[in-house]
């Protein structure tokens, strides 16, 4: 695989060096991926003198990547609509990596399929909602109220905490859609004195309980949000740094990341 990608990468190092290296390559073939433009068009969105566009243009086409239409717009060849899907999704995954730096660094990411880490671009726009001296528990008094204004909530709780059964019965008064995955040892505790309360999720139309005893992070995904905790690098599950985010994109992601862990669990009647 590895000797494979290198000769990949250097049949794609020309390709890799006409946009890296060129701001006004980059930004003519973004704004071309929004549709056909004419010379005036480019010049007033991106604030580029006319004779810099047109160079920068002649090596596009040069790349195969832009071409001239009979009306006389610029656009996208072919080639150049799939690259710049490629693109835009490499810079929205550097953007979220780097705006966050500290937060990727400093977690263990292995329970985000690699599929899903190639879409982290998704996540942009997300914050970090984390503890401070005087509110050590912020972030979880936003996510108790993120789910208290959803209508439906999808969770992954490898962990358990004593606020979690009130919050749960809340959420079912108001109908709330819930769809849980946890494993066997966070069940059996949260059963210990709400019996009657988990069993109701267990049964109830649209909600449900799944068991999954390799769950990797603390997450929810609702109509509204994104909220996932990660584990830091040496195992603890870190209750102090959120990542939130409520664009359609984000959450979409996080659909995806449920459905990953619900396709590897088994959902239990109690």
């Amino acid at each position: 695989m590895g000797l494979e990608l290198y000769k990949s990468y250097d049949k794609t190092i020309d390709w890799l060096r006409m946009i890296a290296s060129s701001s006004v390559r980059t930004k003519i073939f973004e704004s071309l991926n929004d549709g056909e433009k004419d010379l005036s068009q480019l010049r007033d969105e991106l604030d580029l003198g006319g004779p810099s566009i047109l160079h920068a243009i002649k090596e596009l086409e040069i790349g195969s990547l832009v071409k001239r239409t009979d009306y006389g717009d610029y656009a996208l060849t072919n080639i150049g609509k799939v690259q710049a899907i490629l693109l835009t999704d490499l810079i929205k995954t550097i953007a979220v990596l780097s705006e966050h730096k500290n937060f990727w660094l400093t977690h263990d990411i292995s329970g985000i399929p690699e599929e899903l880490l190639k879409e982290t671009g998704a996540l942009n726009g997300c914050k970090i909602i984390r503890s401070t001296p005087t509110d050590m528990f912020k972030p979880f008094a936003d996510f108790v109220r993120v789910l208290n204004e959803s209508k439906k909530v999808k969770a992954i709780l490898p962990i358990f905490h004593e606020d979690f059964p009130e919050v749960i019965e809340e959420l079912l008064k108001k109908q709330v859609s819930i769809r849980l995955i946890t494993n066997d040892e966070i069940l059996n505790k949260a059963m210990e004195n709400n019996d009657n309360l988990f069993r109701e999720v267990s049964e109830r139309k649209n909600c449900g309980i799944w068991l999954n005893n390799d769950i990797g992070l603390i997450f929810t995904v609702t109509d509204k949000s994104v909220a996932i905790y990660l584990p830091t690098t040496d195992g603890r599950y870190d209750y102090f740094d959120e990542l939130v985010g409520g664009a359609k994109e984000s959450i979409v992601w996080g659909d995806s990341l449920f459905d990953y862990y619900l396709e590897n669990s088994k959902k239990v009647k109690l």
